[in-house]
């Protein structure tokens, strides 16, 4: 992620010369429908209103037209029916829209109020109506030198890519800071969503900046900051994950009257890959929110090259000391940096109401999932019931008494069952947080005693709190699984700054001892990104096995595939270790359950999912290793991955990894494989086999 700038300088506004050129421009417009209380409107609009200059330098002339008109019919039918003014305007199209709302500050810890106001309210409607149906289309672009298969399929994503540079959306929003009227103390938050306008190249033209942005972003922003951008463009365009940059003015430089000075706002840029999470842009608004900050402007801008970058033009909402708001600007680039990963899940509205912290979140999330595929390796409810159950049929068959297990488990320890226990004890859920973040944080001083193992260390001060304060079984039982899940993480990327998912390298000793898993493997790694989860189960040191990728096509497949995915992956794992049972290396499997709504991102899943199992496994000296020694994974095509180990490869050989040629089999000639169709390496070999017959 990329470190702030304290000192460097907010960017450029620009000149009231042209607000006033578009304002005698849109004068006419307006007048042939309202006569001579047309140029009064315009004049209003333009002048008391006080939107930004920047407003005024991303707009043409009709759009000021419209706007002031939009306005007026607002307050002329508050003024007919002798009502209150209602702003909530709204005039969407198939590919453009325009939003005006009332703008408010909220207290700190108003929860409702926050998540219901008029402006976030607004930014769902666009994120859901715009922004992620144009996320839909972006697909990428495989590899070339794949097997004729994947040529083949290559082709329709090609014709898919011809439109790419076209999909996402410009959203622009303009807060007011004069009010309506005298007799309406209300200020205006204005919306304006657009396709991008990307100018046409010329031959030969040299590629930069002005090649791949649009045109909005080029009258938006001056040449003089073109440069911050390719920066962060270089950045975004390396990472699968959220580049954060910030400005803000020195602190010499603050006075108790910055916050009402359009040149000394607080400039958040965020960058990232077109479609690689969701409810991003809604959900940014709400953090800013959350800790006191107000945007005067904010925009997002598509580029050619397949990257959203939102620019924020942040105020307090009430004056404070310099250091307050440092302190509050760095909260916001931490929580922006883990909402990428997990913008939205259960725990979201305790976050917004600040029960909870970012981290605290992204942690409750990820233990809760490993709580809910764990949590049936250890004695509980359903335990007793399907006990119960056998001891009526003596003679039920083993595969039999498995499936009501499965079931029991499935029905009675739902993910939004076990959830209950973290909404209705954030207090201990913090507690546990801060117990993991003390054995893995890298800043942390604990140590183990020697010889010493990090599964025998066990909270028992905060399990006794759990046992004592908690009056709710499964409420229980789900917070001491939290504890398991701490003391079973040998590694994880939870505190690095620069990761797109959260992965974490656990103690196989997690699942030693169930019958459902007869042999301990010799490693397990758990995944949890914005659009899926993960595991990835070896047998030996060296072991090789496929990626499967999981698709659900309906929410009941999806329960069942939730409720199977880690007992799945150990059973396709086992049996690539009994397959290569006459070759030096074992078995292993991975897994990728895409998340129910997000059946299409198994690009952005699979991108991912690499990135989190190579931030484990390459060298990091800031990160805190209870393993204690190199591991080496190595990775083969399965179902929705065989056009994929290209790219893992690639990703690979980015990162440094030194065994990035054997990271992947069924690679391209290209990139040094072998085409596993062409040789018949894999089912695939059947058709091979019947040509060399008849050859």
């Amino acid at each position: 992620m990329l470190a702030s700038s304290m000192n460097a300088p907010p960017l450029t506004i620009h000149s009231s010369t042209e607000r006033d050129k578009l304002k005698e421009a849109a004068k006419p417009m307006v007048r042939e429908e309202l006569g001579p209380l047309g140029d009064v409107e315009v004049e209003w609009f333009c002048n008391s209103l006080g939107l930004s200059r920047r407003y005024f330098a991303s707009v043409q002339a009709r759009d000021v037209a419209k706007h002031s008109m939009l306005l007026f019919s607002a307050k002329f039918r508050a003024r007919v029916s002798e009502g209150n003014l209602e702003l909530d305007i709204s005039d969407e199209g198939d590919h453009q829209a325009i939003y005006i709302c009332p703008s408010k500050d909220f207290a700190e810890r108003d929860t409702k109020a926050l998540l219901d106001s008029p402006s976030a309210v607004v930014e769902k409607r666009i994120q859901e109506r715009y922004i992620d149906e144009a996320w839909r289309v972006n697909q990428p672009m495989a590899t070339a030198g794949q097997s004729a298969e994947a040529s083949r399929a290559n082709q329709v994503q090609t014709a898919r890519e011809t439109d790419r540079a076209m999909s996402g959306y410009v959203v622009e929003d303009f807060r007011s800071s004069g009010e309506v009227g005298s007799n309406v103390p209300v200020k205006v938050r204005l919306f304006v969503v657009q396709r991008p306008k990307f100018p046409l190249l010329a031959k030969g033209e040299v590629a930069g900046l002005r090649s791949i942005a649009c045109s909005q972003f080029l009258h938006f922003i001056p040449p003089e900051h073109f440069e911050e951008y390719e920066a962060l463009l270089a950045r975004a365009e390396k990472s699968n994950g959220c580049v954060v940059d910030y400005t803000m003015p020195a602190e010499d430089e603050w006075t108790e009257h910055s916050m009402h000075n359009e040149e000394q706002d607080i400039v958040f840029r965020v960058a990232h890959k077109r479609g690689t999470t969701h409810s991003f842009y809604h959900i940014c608004g709400q953090l800013y929110r959350m800790l006191g900050l107000r945007s005067r402007v904010k925009a997002m801008w598509p580029f050619r090259n397949g990257i959203d970058v939102q620019t924020i033009w942040l105020s307090p909402t009430d004056a404070m000391p310099w250091q307050d708001l440092r302190r509050r600007v760095e909260a916001l680039r931490h929580h922006i940096s883990l909402s990428y990963i997990l913008p939205s899940t259960p725990f979201t509205p305790l976050v917004s109401s600040q029960r909870l912290s970012a981290g605290e979140h992204s942690y409750a999330y990820c233990a809760l999932v490993f709580t809910h595929h764990f949590l049936s390796l250890h004695p509980h409810e359903t335990d007793f019931a399907y006990e119960y159950k056998a001891s009526l049929v003596p003679d039920m068959e083993s595969a039999q008494a498995r499936r009501l297990k499965m079931r029991l488990r499935q029905h009675m320890l739902t993910e939004p069952r076990l959830a209950e226990a973290v909404i209705q004890h954030p207090n201990i859920v913090r507690k546990l947080h801060k117990s993991f973040e003390k054995l893995h944080a890298p800043w942390s001083t604990f140590t183990l005693p020697k010889n010493g193992k990090l599964f025998e260390h066990y909270d028992q001060d905060i399990a006794q709190e759990i046992v004592r304060t908690v009056p709710n079984e499964v409420n229980q039982r789900v917070l001491l699984c939290f504890l398991d899940f701490n003391r079973f993480v040998l590694k994880t990327n939870f505190f690095r700054e620069d990761r797109n998912v959260l992965s974490f390298r656990l103690d196989p000793k997690c699942i030693e001892g169930d019958d459902s898993f007869p042999v301990t493997p010799y490693g397990l790694f758990f995944v949890v990104g914005s659009v899926f989860r993960g595991f990835h189960i070896r047998f030996r040191d060296v072991a090789r096995g496929g990626i499967r990728l999981i698709k659900s096509h309906t929410e009941q497949s999806y329960a069942t595939n939730v409720s199977t995915l880690l007992e799945e992956n150990y059973a396709l794992a086992f049996t690539q270790q009994k397959k290569n049972k006459d070759i030096p290396e074992g078995g292993s499997k991975g897994t990728i359950l895409l998340a129910y709504h997000h059946q299409d991102k198994g690009h952005v899943a699979f991108d991912q999912y690499i990135d989190g199992l190579l931030d484990l496994i390459l060298p990091d000296p800031n990160m805190r290793d209870y393993l204690g020694h190199e591991e080496m994974l190595f990775f083969g095509p399965d179902e929705g991955t065989a056009d994929k180990m290209d790219r893992a490869a690639s990703r690979a050989r980015q990162r440094g990894y030194r065994l990035w040629k054997a990271a992947t089999t069924g690679k391209s000639i290209a990139m040094g494989g072998i085409p596993h169709d062409t040789y018949g390496m894999t089912t695939r070999s059947v058709h091979q086999y019947v040509l060399g017959f008849y050859r």
